[in-house]
């Protein structure tokens, strides 16, 4: 493939947009906590090493792409941070909560859109949403009014009291995450959310995902093979008043600031902002991006 020029990073109008234009972290994001802390975390499986000494940070209000191919060791690393699966070695820290020593205090902080669509088909969507508020304890006078709001903001509202497995792929993934975010968590982690969607809808999803990030500041990491969604997470942002995603003028910056790691067989090969990401003389990396 041939080297990418800066030219050829385009918003999804089109659009050309310099890389120098796109470095997205701020003064002020460095000097903010730290809201997820990963340290030389390791995963085992027999003699194959899946997630390979890896270590990053993601600060509060900061949203997060984790990148790579398939196989890559994302959804393992996830499933770690997320107390799915023990830690082989290292450790992570979520909201300053240990995920080995204190797993239940980073369920409670938490809010995951997993890759697998979990919801129950045979319940309504009003009827998950109720669930899983119940069962992380958001107030019975508060639940039906979060529950409201969420179905508006996914725009599912007209499809509240509908069974689960009569909707599209898509409204499914808009039901994960009105679920997610039923619970006010202090960090959302998105694995995959727009796998096996088509364009359109995956331009959806991730609209939800930047309204999350610009409206409610949420400390977001996003994991995804796809990287035009990062992309797009990047050049774009949530315009309150349109109530639209819309891509950035020539020249701005997000408001909140978004960086990129990229996994290959379990390893870092990538850590930056997509400044730094369009510049990489590495040649599988100008390969990936091209």
């Amino acid at each position: 493939m041939n080297e990418p020029r800066q030219a050829d990073l385009k918003n999804s109008n089109g659009v050309s947009v310099a890389a120098s234009e796109l470095s997205l972290r701020s003064e002020i994001a460095a000097d903010a906590a730290n809201a997820i802390e990963v340290d030389h975390i390791v995963k085992k499986y027999g003699d194959f090493t899946a997630v390979d000494d890896i270590s990053f940070t993601v600060k509060e209000e900061e949203i997060f792409g984790l990148l790579g191919p398939n196989g890559a060791g994302k959804s393992t690393l996830i499933r770690m941070m997320t107390t799915l699966i023990p830690i082989t070695g290292g450790a992570a820290r979520i909201m300053g909560h240990d995920v080995a020593r204190d797993p239940d205090a980073v369920r409670r902080t938490i809010g995951v859109i997993p890759q697998a669509l979990t919801s129950d088909l045979d319940l309504t969507v009003e009827e998950n949403m109720s669930i899983y508020a119940k069962l992380y304890d958001v107030p019975p006078k508060r639940r039906k009014e979060a529950i409201d709001e969420l179905l508006e903001t996914v725009d599912l509202t007209k499809w509240r009291g509908a069974q689960t497995k009569t909707l599209s792929g898509g409204m499914r993934r808009r039901v994960a995450i009105a679920r997610a975010i039923i619970t006010q968590p202090e960090i959302l982690l998105y694995d995959s959310p727009t796998g096996g969607l088509d364009p359109v809808t995956s331009t959806t999803i991730v609209e939800l995902i930047v309204k999350q990030r610009d409206v409610y500041k949420t400390s977001s990491l996003l994991v995804t093979h796809r990287l035009q969604d990062a992309f797009i997470m990047a050049t774009h942002y949530f315009d309150r008043k349109a109530n639209k995603m819309i891509p950035l003028e020539t020249g701005a910056r997000c408001e909140v600031p978004m960086a990129f790691l990229i996994l290959r067989e379990g390893k870092i090969i990538f850590d930056g902002d997509m400044d730094e990401l369009a510049k990489s003389k590495d040649e599988y990396i100008k390969e990936y991006i091209s």
